[in-house]
């Protein structure tokens, strides 16, 4: 089972919505059985709340199930549990950081540097526009679930990819010596093979997909 967890500050706007959306992509992939996803924030501003009005009716406008989710916020103990820890800005990934602290995780990822944006998904708390954010987490979601499912490439994933160089502590100049990627195949290319910072054990995701 690989275990995704959405990240954002207060768990009531931009990852309980990710985690909507991802949940259900999975149910209409039918991986329900494969892939498990959850949500929290870095704050405790929100524990117990549900998801904020702007969100529960953005999800609600494209039936998008919101049932279930309370704030809950993130411990050190996500980082034993889950394969991706998904953060929505580099504000996020600095604290996710900080609370997972000497856990050498490495599978921490800034949401958009799937996708061609490369920037921190806005939260809607503060833009009001719900919209943006929806579209922004849509086409994150896609990314991840193309590349989880992508056959043979989750180990050289999170093996390779080098954004988790950035969100793991090197300079923030360092992620922009990347171009954006074309294709999810394109990580691949991007760090020397064998370049050994970490990410799921190979023999184990390979066999949860396969």
């Amino acid at each position: 089972m690989i275990r995704v967890l959405f990240v954002c500050l207060g768990n009531i706007c931009r990852s309980p919505m990710a985690e909507g959306v991802f949940r259900k992509m999975i149910h209409d992939e039918q991986l329900e059985d494969r892939i498990e996803v959850d949500s929290a924030g870095t704050s405790d501003w929100h524990v117990g709340k549900v998801p904020h009005e702007g969100t529960l009716a953005k999800l609600a406008e494209f039936q998008v199930p919101a049932n279930g989710m309370s704030g809950r916020q993130l411990t050190v103990k996500d980082a034993e549990e889950f394969d991706y820890i998904i953060g929505m800005d580099a504000e996020n990934i600095r604290n996710i950081q900080d609370v997972f602290k000497d856990y050498n995780h490495q599978q921490v990822i800034r949401f958009l540097d799937l996708t061609s944006h490369r920037k921190d998904v806005p939260d809607p708390y503060f833009t009001g526009d719900f919209q943006e954010t929806y579209d922004l987490v849509l086409e994150g979601c896609q990314a991840l679930l193309e590349l989880i499912t992508s056959v043979g490439q989750l180990s050289q994933f999170a093996s390779n990819y080098p954004y988790y160089k950035y969100a793991c502590g090197l300079p923030s100049e360092a992620h922009l010596a990347f171009p954006p990627l074309s294709s999810p195949n394109e990580v691949l290319t991007r760090v020397s093979p064998g370049t050994p910072i970490g990410g799921p054990d190979p023999s184990r995701m390979s066999s949860v997909l396969s």
